[in-house]
């Protein structure tokens, strides 16, 4: 599969002593001024950035990917932040998808699933009732993505997601 092309240079990055976070940050250096990297128990850093007055756009969630745990990440960040776009990856992960869908399932109609399967990658689109969304359409749910038409083209083409 495409997305294990990689597979020995991440080897070789785990035997060379450099850090995964590290090698993050350095991949994310070009952006070091809108991404807030934080490393930290996902409750514990969600609830530091909140009382920090910080209101991000999008956050990635790539923790713990027990069903459970990622459930409480997603309900966790939706409490905190509830503009923010919801996005992750290990959606091969059969807990990592039981959570996103239950909690797009429990929360529906405000969220509609995009994920891509061989792509290994999910994402949260939030949807605005219509009366909200007056003039722009007759379907019962108008959608809206809650990000600038410019984050969503800077989310895609940093991760090659359309």
């Amino acid at each position: 599969l495409p997305q294990y092309e990689t597979a020995s240079a991440a080897l070789e990055l785990l035997r060379s002593g450099v850090s995964l976070f590290d090698h993050f940050l350095s991949n994310l250096w070009a952006h070091r001024s809108r991404v807030f990297a934080v490393r930290a128990d996902t409750r514990k850093g969600l609830c530091t950035l909140h009382r920090l007055g910080v209101a991000p756009d999008l956050i990635y969630i790539d923790a713990d990917h027990r069903e459970a745990a990622v459930r409480s990440d997603l309900e966790s960040c939706h409490a905190l932040f509830p503009n923010a776009l919801l996005a992750g990856d290990d959606w091969q992960w059969r807990e990592v998808r039981a959570a996103v869908r239950a909690f797009v399932s429990e929360k529906s109609p405000a969220f509609k699933l995009h994920c891509h399967a061989r792509e290994n990658w999910w994402w949260l689109e939030r949807c605005v009732p219509a009366h909200i969304c007056e003039g722009r359409g007759t379907h019962e749910l108008a959608t809206e993505t809650w990000m600038s038409k410019r984050l969503r083209i800077e989310f895609e083409s940093a991760t090659g997601k359309q």
